[in-house]
């Protein structure tokens, strides 16, 4: 599964995209095998194959270690435009692992405070700053698609009566949230395992919306 992001640098001729690969391989594996990642892909603007176009560096943080890692690119001389492959347990220009912050978030909806969060996460050097950060940046996502799911429960009847039977039921704000990021991930018929949650929905969602 591709995500394209198309982003303008300032004052520059050339684009700039970042398309999202779908990585099922860990960190460790992805540093041993991110060759086999250079795919022929078109161009999502005209539809003309890219060719091969160098690579850079890009460190990854986790938990108690710092990874540096390649990043693929290909290059449409058509649209002059260069895309950067970025394996999808990356938000792009996101240096820490989306396993990582997940673990943060879950803490955080759980209601465990940020001193004891950056505590125990204190071995990889993040700053209290970034996890308020990370706090708001949660929230706001969680408000939005409660908002969206909300209407259009809405403006669909079958969907809304049979919800409306769970409410009645006495429908907690944890199955609220799971029936909202079943929604996000589409096809998906469950919830992927603790660690994999962030990655899934950025493959399904448009870059404005990646968590």
């Amino acid at each position: 599964m591709l995500a394209p992001q198309l982003s303008q640098a300032n004052d520059s001729p050339t684009k700039l995209m970042i398309i999202l690969l779908e990585t099922n391989s860990s960190i460790k594996q992805y540093l041993k095998n991110w060759y086999k990642y250079d795919m022929d892909i078109d161009c999502p603007l005209c539809g003309t194959l890219t060719r091969r176009h160098t690579k850079y560096e890009r460190q990854v943080i986790c938990k108690t270690e710092t990874y540096t890692i390649f990043i693929l690119r290909r290059r449409c001389k058509h649209c002059n435009i260069t895309i950067s492959l970025l394996p999808s347990f990356l938000k792009p220009w996101q240096r820490f692992a989306n396993h990582f912050r997940e673990i943060a978030g879950r803490w955080h909806l759980v209601g465990k405070s940020l001193n004891r969060i950056a505590a125990n996460l204190s071995q990889s050097g993040i700053s209290r700053r970034t996890l308020q950060r990370w706090k708001q940046e949660f929230h706001d996502h969680l408000k939005r698609e409660l908002i969206r799911e909300r209407r259009r429960l809405v403006d669909d009847s079958a969907i809304k009566e049979s919800i409306l039977v769970l409410y009645r039921k006495g429908l907690t704000a944890g199955d609220e949230l799971k029936i909202i990021l079943l929604s996000l991930l589409g096809k998906a018929k469950s919830i992927p395992q603790t660690g994999k949650l962030l990655t899934a929905l950025n493959l399904n969602l448009p870059p404005q919306d990646y968590w």
